[in-house]
Formats: C-alpha cells, sequence, structure tokens
C-alpha cells in the first residue's frame, strides 16, 4: 500500500475489528492508545513502519482475544520503537506468535 501517514485516533471507533495490519507502509508518528481499546483483535500487526516512541503501551493488556502481535521497524531508517515489554503482555493468554525485532525494546 505504501501509505505515508499517521495512525488516526478514530481506528478506535472500529470496536468490531479483528485485524490490525500496518506492515510494509512507511507511517509515522506514535502508535496511538486508541488500537488498545480494540478489545476483539486477533492480529495486531505494527511494522516495519517508520512508528516512534513506545512500542507498547501497558493498555495491550485490554487486547485478550490477541493470537497474533508483530511490532518492528525497518532496518536502515533512524526510525526505531524503544521502551519496555509492558508486564501486561502477560495477560494476553490466547498469544501464541509475537514477533518484536529490529527495536531498541527491552525487557524479559
Amino acid at each position: 500500500n505504501f501509505f505515508n501517514s499517521t495512525i488516526p485516533s478514530e481506528v478506535a471507533n472500529a470496536n468490531q475489528l479483528r485485524l490490525f495490519a500496518t506492515e510494509g507502509n512507511s507511517m509515522t508518528g506514535t502508535i496511538p492508545r486508541g488500537i488498545y481499546k480494540l478489545v476483539e483483535l486477533k492480529f495486531l500487526g505494527l511494522g516495519p513502519n517508520n512508528f516512534v516512541g513506545n512500542a507498547l503501551d501497558p493498555s495491550i493488556g485490554r487486547l485478550t482475544n490477541l493470537d497474533k502481535l508483530s511490532v518492528s521497524s525497518y532496518l536502515t531508517t533512524d526510525y526505531r520503537l524503544r521502551g519496555t515489554l509492558p508486564t501486561e503482555l502477560g495477560l494476553l493468554t490466547n498469544l501464541n506468535d509475537v514477533t518484536i525485532a529490529i527495536t531498541e525494546v527491552a525487557g524479559t
């Protein structure tokens, strides 16, 4: 698609959304907290893109239906997602597949 914009905050209004993927674009800005209101999500793919800021908010613990999570940045850019892995990831008991790559994310 090659979208070159931010994720609009209105995405939080798509409360029945089950799949949200931004892979293969040049999206910028931060990941809006409204993403974590999409409690029906089964797949959340946030990269690679040109996002900056914290990779994951503790509110991710609300996404209890999530089966797959993918977060990454482009290797060749100065854009990097940062932060620590929130302990709330442990609340996601349906999560089977996690990819966190090419970021400056720490944690266990």
